[in-house]
Order: C-alpha cells, then structure tokens, then sequence
C-alpha cells in the first residue's frame, strides 16, 4: 500500500488515507486535528518528513515525521511571517522555501 496525504483547510486538519495501487482506492488511515487551516504541503526529499503551511494565526511551517506505517507523528513548528500560499524543499533537504503573494 502507499500513503497519499491530504490538507484539509476547512476541517483544519491532514488526512492519512492508504492507497491501493491495484484498484486505485482510497481508505482512512489517520486525520491529525486541531492543526489550524493548513494547506500547501511539502515532502523532504528523503521521503521521511512532510512540512505543512498553517495559513490561520499562528501562522506556521508544521513538520511531521512519516512513520514506517505512514502515519504523521508531530515534529516540531517555525514562525512564519505571513499566510504561505507554496512551499517547497529543494533538493538537498537542507532548505524550506515558502512564499506568499
């Protein structure tokens, strides 16, 4: 199974949902609550970590660690300035890009 990993901005959470390659469906695996509105998301190149920008205040970059099972655990959270509309890491891993307009 493979994992696909869905911002809910609305319902101020992120879905875990497994994926069935062969037949293409979806089911629940995990919903992180009370996250704010979070919506770009961002996968490190080592696959290991997702980043999610929280556009409601405190606006944030949330990091989740990606068990061995898919689920998020929470790693930790940085300030951001402003609402994020993108944000990316480039290749090495070493850098979080994000930008507004």
């Amino acid at each position: 199974m493979s994992a696909v990993y869905v911002s809910n901005a609305d319902g101020v959470a992120l879905s875990v949902l497994t994926l069935d390659a062969a037949t293409g469906a979806l089911a629940p695996l995990q919903t992180v609550e009370g996250l704010g509105m979070v919506m770009p998301l961002a996968l490190h190149p080592n696959a290991r970590v997702i980043y999610a920008g929280r556009r409601s205040e405190p606006m944030a970059v949330l990091a989740f660690a990606r068990g061995a099972d898919d689920r998020l655990s929470p790693l930790g959270e940085a300030p951001l300035p402003a609402s994020m509309a993108h944000v990316a890491v480039d290749g090495s891993g070493r850098w979080l890009l994000a930008a507004s307009y």
